[in-house]
């Protein structure tokens, strides 16, 4: 499964705080990293999983922001921390769309901030 990778403009701190926050509106339990400028996001339960199966909502990824090559640029990276592969075939389609989804909610949400050029691609 791809990681979502988004090249970002502006202050860096309001990038990883957003990409925080749009991951709690999704229902992710989230824990700042220690550095200020990552962190880690989980939504269900290995419980719910074992029992369930992929008909249970389970996901973990990590998040981080670091230095682009340009200049006041900065690198998103959302990375799922597991494959879905314990669903099974059900459990691995429903984490490549709950990817899809983080890359909607966060991309919008950063677009909205001016973090990201906007879908015709200018600034």
């Amino acid at each position: 499964m791809e990681p979502v990778i988004l090249a970002t403009a502006g202050d860096p701190a309001s990038v990883v705080d957003i990409a925080g926050r749009q991951l709690q509106a999704l229902g992710y339990t989230v824990t700042p990293g220690p550095d200020g400028w990552s962190g880690d996001a989980e939504v269900g339960s290995k419980v719910g999983r074992a029992i369930g199966g992929g008909f249970v909502r389970r996901m973990k990824v990590t998040y981080a922001v670091t230095q682009a090559p340009e200049p006041n640029q900065w690198i998103l990276n959302i990375t799922p921390a597991m494959s879905g592969a314990s669903g099974g075939a059900l459990g691995m389609s429903k984490a490549k769309k709950e990817m899809a989804s983080i890359a909607e909610s966060v991309g919008g949400a950063l677009t909205q901030a001016g973090h990201l050029p906007p879908a015709n691609g200018s600034w």
